[in-house]
């Protein structure tokens, strides 16, 4: 029988005496040199981009070498908070924040050519809901551009966010079986204990160093670059390990109270004030999700979420208190009339721009001033703002202090009109089904919980452009068996 290798796997003979080009590294390190080097041109500073241009060089010799070690970049890349750094300490340089980037497309060059072809005849890189989706999303961003005259570079720029969650999804479909999908998700967790202690550090040490301002609080922020980041992957892990333990799993060898105890205290001493109420309420919706699977772990897991989640609300209340805020979150916000006033708070300042309703409201007016703007929008790139010159939006540029990109459903409805919003919310939907199978299953739970989470913060912060979102998008759209044999979809 013939077997095949590749230079990523040297220690297996080859019985062939013709590989294929594709699979040596010469092959493949020369379009990822040509790529760096774009990339550094495009991105960076022209006294960073010897050096970036250098690190790309490197690390495209390097994941030549191992596949394996250009996933691992990517993946530890995107907790570098270089935003944060940059924002409280140091400046830093301009391609410092597009090293998830980097990593995501080096990874996505070497995985589509290093992989057998006969793999990838066999297994679609993208479930075929994703491709239909992606090209009309594709299709609505050219013509809005056109009937705008839009800026082709603003419209590329708009793009970035599909770049990265279809990129990861390809490369986690092209690398990951199930049994390395189980692998990664539980070394996602122990990060979501690694940033336990990195968040206290952030509030006992750093805030409290500072003089009290409404800002200095997002600065508890763990591993990412803000506190919106935070929310989706302390939450997602909560999910992980509430799923698995209600279905009789374990992700890691420890109580699966201590976990969720653990993993909810970063968002207790946080500044974000709808981290707990997006916490009960994903749970509630997981716990739903659940409902046919009755049993003393799901009953104890209820009573345990809800302690916690009840618990955690109030304590974190009376440290927002204690530490300077003006009201009780609980009597204040978390009422119909008191989250309404807040969110649609107009006060805009320098700082902080609209509310997050109110910037809403605001778009939703501005493209009733076109026509067409209700179906297509202003323009791809219109909203949104950037340190690369000619890339800002118009319509950023007339109003920079109001932050009219600080949420990626307002973002989306400024840019692509109500079409757009659609086609996103079709996007996410199809991972949300991408795998029909009993609801009870935990890996059905995760991934419909996650969705219901990241749909829902839509409106909370522009999480369609968060390398980490990608992350786990593309790690939730793994649809191989558990003992590696690819499923098509």
């Amino acid at each position: 029988m013939k077997t095949e290798t590749s230079f990523l796997n040297r220690d297996q003979p080859i019985h062939r005496k013709k590989i294929d080009l594709l699979y040596q590294p010469y092959i493949t390190i020369i379009p990822i040199i040509i790529l760096s080097l774009l990339v550094g041109i495009f991105i960076a500073r022209q006294q960073f981009m010897l050096v970036g241009f250098l690190f790309g060089l490197i690390i495209a010799l390097l994941s030549a070498l191992n596949i394996k070690i250009a996933i691992y970049l990517f993946y530890i890349s995107v907790f570098i908070p270089v935003a944060y750094v940059e924002r409280y300490f140091v400046p830093l340089p301009a391609y410092a924040r597009w090293f998830p980037h980097l990593f995501l497309i080096l990874t996505l060059i070497l995985s589509i050519l290093l992989k057998k072809n006969k793999k990838i005849r066999s297994y679609p890189l993208l479930p075929k809901p994703l491709i239909w989706i992606g090209l009309i999303y594709l299709l609505l961003v050219l013509f809005s551009m056109l009937i705008n005259s839009s800026s082709f570079l603003s419209a590329l720029w708009s793009l970035r966010g599909l770049i990265l969650i279809y990129g990861s999804v390809i490369v986690h479909r092209l690398n990951f079986t199930k049994h390395g999908q189980e692998k990664f998700i539980r070394n996602l967790v122990i990060v979501g204990l690694l940033v336990v202690p990195v968040t206290i550090f952030q509030r006992l040490v750093i805030v409290a160093s500072r003089p009290y301002q409404p800002s200095v609080y997002d600065m508890v922020t763990g591993l990412f670059s803000s506190y919106d980041d935070l929310v989706l992957f302390q939450i997602f892990c909560i999910i992980a390990v509430t799923s698995w333990w209600i279905h009789g799993r374990r992700l890691l060898p420890v109580s699966p109270i201590v976990l969720i105890g653990a993993l909810f205290f970063p968002l207790v001493i946080s500044y974000s004030k709808a981290a707990p109420l997006y916490f009960i309420m994903t749970m509630i919706y997981v716990f739903w999700l659940c409902r046919k699977r009755f049993s003393s772990k799901l009953l104890i897991a209820l009573i345990v979420i809800g302690i916690f989640g009840a618990a955690g609300t109030l304590f974190f209340d009376q440290l927002f208190q204690s530490t300077g805020g003006p009201y009780s979150i609980v009597e204040d916000l978390y009422t119909i009339e008191g989250a309404l006033d807040y969110l649609l708070n107009d006060n805009a300042t320098t700082e902080g721009g609209l509310q997050r309703g109110a910037a809403l409201l605001f778009n939703y007016e501005l493209i009733q001033t076109e026509p067409h703007g209700l179906l297509l929008g202003l323009g791809p790139g219109s909203f949104t703002s950037s340190r690369i010159a000619g890339v800002t939006g118009s319509i950023y540029a007339m109003y920079p202090n109001l932050y009219l990109d600080f949420s990626s459903l307002t973002t989306v409805l400024g840019e692509l009109g109500f079409l757009g919003v659609l086609i996103t919310i079709i996007l996410l939907a199809s991972i949300y089904f991408l795998k029909l199978s009993n609801e009870g299953n935990y890996w059905i739970v995760l991934r419909k919980g996650t969705i219901f989470l990241l749909i829902s913060l839509l409106f909370y912060g522009p999480f369609l452009l968060f390398p980490s979102t990608a992350l786990i998008l593309g790690l939730l759209s793994v649809t191989g068996d558990l003992d590696g044999s690819p499923v098509p979809v």
